[in-house]
């Protein structure tokens, strides 16, 4: 799970690209927060109970009701593909991974922030998501290295 410091610095990173929307760094929020527990889950890492219902109210109660949710009716989709891409590389990393392989994984892990890029384009269109796409990628903190250490 996601330390406090961490998600208040992510909070902060995410007003500045967000414009201050609360909407939009909430949505970013809960989104990061359920797929830190669910990778915690997956990995077999101990998830205590607080992060447990934080997860499961934000998913069930704060997702379906946050204003830039309700405007999004492809978010649930695009919520879908970055599963599919956290499973697929799972799968792939239980399998004997090579090192091609584990660049890839490394990759689809990625796709949470394509919905961050997404909540900025729609609130502030292509030309505004362009301008801070990098900056949202960059808010991938783990670095290679040590991810392919694991394996």
């Amino acid at each position: 799970m996601i330390k406090p410091e961490q998600e208040q610095a992510l909070r902060i990173t995410l007003g500045k690209i967000y414009q201050g929307n609360q909407d939009a760094i909430e949505l970013s929020a809960m989104l990061f927060g359920i797929a830190q527990v669910w990778d915690d889950v997956v990995d077999g890492d101990l998830v205590t109970v607080k992060n447990a219902n934080s997860a499961f109210v934000a998913a069930l109660v704060g997702i379906p009701t946050n204003r830039i949710a309700q405007a999004m009716p492809e978010l649930p989709y695009h919520i879908y593909n970055v599963f599919l891409r956290w499973r697929d590389a799972t799968n792939i990393e239980n399998n004997k991974p090579s090192k091609s392989d584990l660049h890839k994984c490394y990759m689809l892990r990625a796709g949470l922030y394509d919905i961050f890029v997404l909540i900025a384009a729609k609130l502030y269109g292509d030309e505004y998501a362009a301008d801070v796409g990098p900056q949202i990628r960059r808010l991938y903190g783990e670095e290679f290295t040590d991810y392919a250490k694991e394996f």
